[in-house]
Order: C-alpha cells, then sequence, then structure tokens
C-alpha cells in the first residue's frame, strides 16, 4: 500500500512539474524580451519603485510605534489612511500624466513630452504645496471626524501633521 501512495505521490509530483514547465514557458513566451516590453518595463518599473517606497515607510513606521504601544499603532493607522487618501489624489494626477505623456512618446512628439513634463512639474509643486499646507493645517480637525478616542486622536493628529 505504501509503494501505491509513493506512485500516487510521484506522479502527482510530476504532473505539477510539467504544469509548471508550461506555465513558465508561456510566461516567458508572452513576455519574451522586446522592444514592447522594454519600453513598458521602463515605464512601469519607477511606479512599482515609488508603491514600494511608500509601502516601505508605512511598514517602517509600524514596526518603529509598534514598540511604543496600541493607542500609538492605532493613530499611524488612522492617520495612514488619511495621508494615503490624499496621496491618492495625487497618484491619480500622476497617472493621467503618465498617459499624456505615453500618447506623445507614441507619437515620436518629443518637444511636447518636455513641455507636458515642465507644466506637470509646475502643477505638481502647487497642488503638493497646497496640499501639504492644507493637511498639516486640518490634521487635528480630520482626527476629530475620524476618532472617538481621545489619546488616539492626538497621536493620530500629529502623526498626519508631520506626514503632511
Amino acid at each position: 500500500m505504501k509503494m501505491n501512495s509513493f506512485s500516487a505521490s510521484y506522479k502527482n509530483l510530476g504532473r505539477t512539474v510539467r504544469t509548471l514547465h508550461h506555465l513558465a514557458h508561456t510566461f516567458y513566451r508572452n513576455i519574451r524580451p522586446s522592444l514592447l516590453n522594454s519600453m513598458i518595463l521602463k515605464l512601469a518599473v519607477p511606479v512599482v519603485f515609488g508603491m514600494l517606497s511608500q509601502t516601505v515607510v508605512w511598514v517602517t513606521d509600524t514596526m518603529m510605534v509598534g514598540r511604543l504601544g496600541k493607542h500609538s499603532i492605532a493613530s499611524i493607522g488612522i492617520g495612514g489612511i488619511a495621508h494615503f487618501t490624499v496621496l491618492a489624489f495625487l497618484m491619480g494626477f500622476s497617472m493621467g500624466i503618465q498617459v499624456i505623456v505615453a500618447r506623445r512618446f507614441g507619437e515620436k512628439n518629443d518637444s511636447e513630452i518636455g513641455k507636458i513634463g515642465v507644466t506637470a512639474l509646475y502643477l505638481v509643486i502647487v497642488f503638493g504645496s497646497i496640499l501639504s499646507i492644507g493637511g498639516a493645517t486640518i490634521s487635528e480637525w480630520l482626527m476629530n471626524l475620524l476618532n472617538k478616542d481621545e489619546i488616539v486622536r492626538r497621536l493620530s493628529s500629529e502623526y498626519l501633521y508631520f506626514r503632511f
């Protein structure tokens, strides 16, 4: 009986290996190096690292504050959500700019790419300044809306103030 069980497991392992090999081959066939794929990767990699850096900041904040107690962890959780809501607005703006730049790149219109980049930089500086100053100013009011606990409200307001 052990022999049958072993051979059945071996047969299933063989099927699994063949399936994984097929999936890897299909993935490589669809994503193999090509001019279009490399251009897409050049656009996508900075976005991926930008999102990863934000996640690393949140994890680092949680690791550092985690030693201070449950109120501190709750405050960065709520403050982080409020901050991300504002950040999501800017990320949406960034995605819109990327679409316009990609279109101009596809049209081989390099001069327009530069104009769009400079305009986007000015807009980001203006919107970023307004959101940073406004966010720091209303952080206490916003945390009063979101929190019932006085300790968490005070701590999350301070956290949000410094995040902005």
